[in-house]
């Protein structure tokens, strides 16, 4: 029968914490985040002339693909252990929902010059719940012989 310490030390799909497949998942959550909070405070100059009215129409899924995207991979790239994973995962959908809830806010700066909307910090918050109570762990269970379900 596997101990308590065994299924805390259970090896993930990617290897251990310091792992390259982790430090690939790091970096894709790293490149992610900074595309988010770059394209939430992008001008509303360059928004207009970057972007069609009929994709603008559409920011609503760039919102949830976003912090969907970000959530999922900090609970693959950082797996973290203890007994509270449900907690664990609720503090990073507030987490991720407060930023999205700040880029927000920071869309009226007058440099950015962009509305700042309650629809759109929901999107953020639907994406980051998405992610953050959906995304698989990337931790294997071992079965009671030491086997891998």
């Amino acid at each position: 029968m596997a101990s308590d310490s065994d299924a805390r030390n259970a090896s993930s799909d990617l290897g251990d914490r310091d792992s390259p497949g982790r430090a690939i998942l790091r970096a894709a959550h790293a490149g992610a985040l900074a595309f988010t909070v770059f394209f939430s405070l992008y001008p509303r100059k360059a928004v207009d002339a970057t972007f069609s009215a009929e994709v603008q129409s559409l920011a609503w899924l760039f919102h949830i693909g976003c912090y969907l995207l970000i959530a999922s991979l900090h609970v693959a790239a950082y797996p973290g252990g203890g007994r509270s994973p449900f907690f664990r995962r609720l503090r990073l959908f507030a987490a991720y929902s407060l930023l999205g809830l700040a880029l927000e806010t920071g869309q009226a700066l007058p440099v950015v010059n962009r509305s700042c909307s309650a629809s759109d910090a929901l999107a953020n918050a639907l994406g980051a719940a998405l992610g953050a109570f959906l995304a698989p762990s990337g931790r294997r269970r071992r079965t009671s012989g030491g086997g891998r379900l």
